[in-house]
């Protein structure tokens, strides 16, 4: 455990979980790396393959648990914050605005859910958090997040 390559070979197995798409487990094992290795010159790359593990386990359906995009923009922001010299801090951020619109598209579905069984007030509950919570993402320059955006904006000053 203590001999030099041991912290090599702990991400090279998290590069062959990675490698055959076992997602969580690669994020996990990336995970005890940056915990056991925080100041390995590796550190920030391994944070960041959490981040695209975390991602790329997270369902396509946003009807699905988005637990995933939620810990893929925990593991992007750690390392934005921990690491800000990072060659990997913009593709951290992309993740991490990719996390966070499929969150927001997850709120939007559950608006308009609402919405099909004339809950109103809930659903323009769920419209406006989706406003409040992820009103950043209009910076991301992005077609389908503004429009989602501007989707809940319609629907928060339409539905009483």
């Amino acid at each position: 455990p203590q001999s030099r390559y041991a912290a090599e070979s702990e991400l090279l197995l998290a590069g062959i979980e990675f490698d055959q798409e076992n997602y969580l487990e690669a994020a996990a094992l990336y995970g005890v790396f940056v915990e056991l290795y925080p100041r390995h010159k590796k550190a920030d790359m391994a944070l960041y393959r959490q981040a695209e593990s975390f991602f790329r386990n997270t369902p396509e359906r946003v009807a699905r648990d988005q637990a995933s995009a939620v810990k893929a923009g925990q593991a992007a922001k750690q390392l934005i914050k921990k690491y800000p010299r990072s060659q990997y801090r913009s593709k951290a951020r992309n993740i991490l605005a990719k996390s966070r619109f499929r969150l927001a598209q997850k709120e939007a579905y559950i608006a308009r859910w609402y919405e099909k069984k004339d809950k109103n007030s809930a659903a323009r509950k769920r419209w406006k958090t989706l406003l409040e919570k992820y009103s950043d993402l209009k910076n991301a320059k992005d077609p389908e997040m503004d429009t989602l955006l501007q989707t809940a904006q319609e629907r928060v000053r339409s539905l009483k």
